[in-house]
């Protein structure tokens, strides 16, 4: 979670901060949904 605005992606960092909270509180409907975004986000994601 902390790593990812060190390699330009400063969204991937607060997608997983908000993953590992969700999984903390045991909040299985907030971790579904940042799973899912976050899915979505690395679709958007091209390598060249």
């Amino acid at each position: 979670k902390g790593t990812g605005a060190s390699y330009g992606f400063p969204r991937l960092s607060s997608m997983g901060a908000a993953i590992e909270a969700s999984a903390k509180s045991s909040d299985l409907d907030a971790l579904a949904s940042s799973l899912k975004e976050l899915a979505g986000y690395l679709d958007t994601i091209t390598m060249t």
